[in-house]
């Protein structure tokens, strides 16, 4: 399944991909548009194959991903988004990695960086997705991500589709599957390359509604006292995101310079993101979890 809020061109690249293999094996692929969308017609001229689901255009990415689940067929259904471009025979590594594993509810792969000529794409690769970043270690993990990630149907339908809506899967979903004693796996033949250009404002913006979003839904039910601790508690978060993201960025021995050239930027992002975290936690998450591309 694959969500196309944000309305890029990248999705051609993406569809185009999983097109060479469809004769490897045999795949449905649902691409999720919002009503009225003007590139559902032109997409669909172009890859005939492809489902194209029109739904509300003010649902969310995972309320768009659960009214898809709604409507595949798969027993394994993976989760893409609309700019990743999935390496040569990702589907069948895909379907062999489940059955190597039958009783993981989850598996996930790398994600590497495709736009490496701007230093702002490089920050925000490195915030969103260094720690899938390639090496990584196979096996069963707590943390995969929330795109290039595959699912047994059994997964998704032990939990209520109105909780698969709240929030990003990631957030919501896997921390259910751990809980229930269910294994998460990261697979090292299952890579993508994410291929998005995103400006500086446009991501500063989507790094404080998806922060809201989630300490929102954290502190949603707590206590004042509890979500003003909370609050207090995200001041130190730009210190602790930035030291993780550059401790993780630098043991995969890989691409420092860019990192280094990354760090005022990665510095702007986490501020952002805890202004995030604190509007969320003491107003809630309002309407940012569908205003999230």
């Amino acid at each position: 399944m694959i969500a196309h809020r944000s309305g890029t061109p990248e999705i051609g690249g993406c569809l185009a991909a999983l097109e060479k293999q469809q004769t490897q094996a045999s795949i449905e692929v649902i691409v999720l548009e919002p009503n009225g969308s003007k590139a559902a017609h032109e997409l669909q001229k172009q890859f005939p194959w492809v489902q194209f689901l029109s739904v509300d255009n003010r649902l969310s990415i995972p309320q768009m991903h659960t009214s898809g689940l709604e409507n595949c067929q798969g027993e394994i259904i993976a989760i893409l988004e609309d700019h990743e471009v999935v390496l040569p025979g990702w589907c069948e590594a895909v379907l062999a990695a489940h059955r190597a594993y039958p009783q993981a509810a989850a598996i996930a792969g790398p994600i590497e960086n495709g736009c490496t000529e701007r230093i702002i794409d490089w920050a925000t690769f490195f915030c969103e997705y260094c720690r899938f970043m390639p090496p990584v270690n196979a096996g069963v993990t707590e943390s995969i991500p929330g795109n290039n990630v595959t699912y047994k149907r059994w997964a998704l339908e032990a939990s209520p589709l109105e909780n698969l809506a709240k929030g990003f899967w990631e957030n919501i979903l896997h921390p259910q599957l751990l809980q229930r004693g269910f294994h998460l796996r990261l697979e090292l033949g299952l890579n993508v390359s994410h291929q998005k250009h995103i400006g500086f404002f446009e991501f500063i913006e989507q790094r404080f509604h998806y922060s809201r979003s989630y300490a929102g839904a954290r502190t949603l039910n707590r206590s004042w006292l509890f979500r003003i601790a909370y609050s207090v508690a995200c001041t130190i978060l730009p210190v602790i995101l930035l030291k993780r993201i550059l401790s993780c960025g630098f043991s995969k021995r890989r691409f420092h310079k860019e990192l280094v050239l990354s760090t005022p930027l990665l510095i702007c992002f986490t501020v952002v993101g805890a202004v995030g975290e604190i509007v969320g936690s003491l107003f809630g998450p309002g309407q940012s979890l569908a205003l999230i591309k």
